[in-house]
């Protein structure tokens, strides 16, 4: 009886360590779509996964912080003041799965090339088609003015600043608190 019963805890710890093993065999595909609204795919392990999503939450729970501290420091700067800070060029991180996980690293790469060749083929035709539209109806391409590459230098600004004060944040929190010297 006792045999049995060591017999049966042994099975129970190889099983345990056995799932545990494959669990952290497994390679997701994500999708991250960066504060500029860009995304780019990546093959990830279980880990990389989850400390993703913990850097995502942690930016979700700060972003209002982060945004009033940008906005403080904008109004401050002698070359932006006097505009309003570009709140709505910055969107928040996100992180989406594709698909089931991949037993390996190579196979998750592949999904990830394919992924990438697709939005690229399909910018292509987008560009091709819009090309030919600009043909037939007889109009030239716009050229942007003086006054949408201003813009557009200042959400970069704006993107950067917030970049910048979110990093100074979590070295912040990091960092470990000074308890007040004893009196």
């Amino acid at each position: 009886m006792i045999r049995i019963s060591r017999l049966l805890i042994v099975a129970g710890f190889m099983v345990a360590w056995m799932s545990a093993s494959q669990a952290a065999d497994k390679y997701f595909v994500v999708k991250v779509t960066d504060f500029s609204k860009e995304h780019e795919y990546k093959a990830v392990s279980q880990e990389e996964l989850k400390v993703l999503e913990k850097e995502i939450a942690d930016e979700a729970r700060l972003w209002t912080k982060i945004v009033q501290l940008s906005a403080k420091e904008w109004d401050s700067n002698q070359q932006t003041k006097g505009k309003a800070f570009p709140q709505g060029a910055i969107s928040k991180r996100t992180l989406s799965v594709k698909g089931q996980p991949f037993p390996d690293q190579g196979k998750a790469q592949e999904r990830v090339d394919k992924y990438v060749n697709d939005e690229e083929e399909k910018a292509k035709k987008d560009a091709e088609r819009d090309a030919e539209r600009a043909k037939t109806s007889g109009k030239k391409p716009e050229k942007k003015s003086e006054k949408d590459i201003e813009k557009e230098n200042f959400n970069t600004m704006g993107r950067a600043m917030f970049e910048t004060k979110l990093k100074e944040v979590r070295e912040a929190e990091k960092a470990p608190k000074e308890e007040p010297a004893a009196k």
